[in-house]
């Protein structure tokens, strides 16, 4: 855990949850989306958040074979 705080509503104007987040991440181009996609993937099999954990889920997040 770090000690930031959350930028999510100054960057969307919505409070953070996970369905917001997720939305968010819908709505990324597809440059930005596939860049987010690797960064959920890489990171350690050991962290384990609620927005990981539902963005893994969605069937527009797929795991590639580069991450």
């Amino acid at each position: 855990m770090t000690a930031l705080t959350s930028n999510f509503f100054d960057k969307t104007g919505q409070p953070f949850s996970v369905a917001n987040a997720v939305k968010y991440v819908q709505h990324l181009d597809s440059n930005a989306k596939a860049k987010a996609a690797e960064y959920v993937w890489r990171a350690p099999g050991f962290v384990r958040t609620p927005l990981r954990t539902a963005l893994q889920q969605e069937p527009w997040f797929p795991k590639t074979e580069s991450a």
